[in-house]
């Protein structure tokens, strides 16, 4: 039998913040109504996928969210390698504002290493939430991780080894409950569906 560990990343449901017109910031908000229906049905999605454990971003959406996966018999615990980028100066701003600065916005779409003033870059955004996902690899069982949108695409990128300029391919995916499994040294990636399925090289 091969060894293996399958891991649910789970996205954080709507909380009332239109991240294409406003930078995501550091304020801890709760799910909208929308979010809660989503929240229901991620809980449903993976009723019959009992995790061991379940690891979440720090941010009171995603423990909420957390918590109902985890329908109080399994253990959930917070992990900061999982909360939302930190955007720093630029957290909040509306994204109209922040393509004023041309080069600066450029070096934002173009350049996967740049960071925001006091923040950081999409790069090390993604390496923090590898940094857990490596750590849990040899579990050996189910574990559900909580992230965020744009936190999970990263991870997924890292996951797949997809270069830079093809990290927007995941947005969608991103936004779905995805199945990260890990076998023999190496991970592989499906949504749950089956429909997506890409193994890194």
């Amino acid at each position: 039998m091969i060894f293996s560990t399958l891991f649910y990343l789970v996205p954080t449901p709507d909380v009332g913040l239109d991240r294409s017109v406003t930078v995501p910031d550091r304020k801890d908000r709760i799910l909208t109504p929308a979010g809660c229906q989503q929240a229901l049905q991620w809980v449903r999605v993976l009723k019959h996928r009992k995790p061991v454990a379940i690891y979440t971003s720090p941010n009171i959406s995603a423990l909420a969210l957390a918590v109902k996966l985890g329908g109080g018999d399994v253990p959930v615990a917070m992990r900061n390698q999982l909360k939302e980028r930190d955007y720093g100066s630029w957290a909040g701003q509306p994204w109209r504002d922040i393509r004023r600065d041309y080069m600066a916005y450029e070096n934002y779409c173009e350049d996967p290493d740049f960071a925001p003033p006091g923040g950081e870059s999409y790069r090390q955004a993604g390496d923090r939430a590898a940094e857990l996902l490596q750590s849990l690899a040899w579990t050996g069982d189910r574990v559900i991780l909580v992230g965020h949108p744009e936190i999970n695409q990263a991870l997924l990128a890292w996951v797949m080894q997809l270069p830079w300029d093809r990290t927007c391919e995941l947005a969608d995916i991103a936004a779905q409950i995805t199945m990260i499994r890990f076998a023999q040294d190496r991970f592989e990636v499906k949504q749950l569906s089956g429909d997506f399925t890409l193994t890194t090289t």
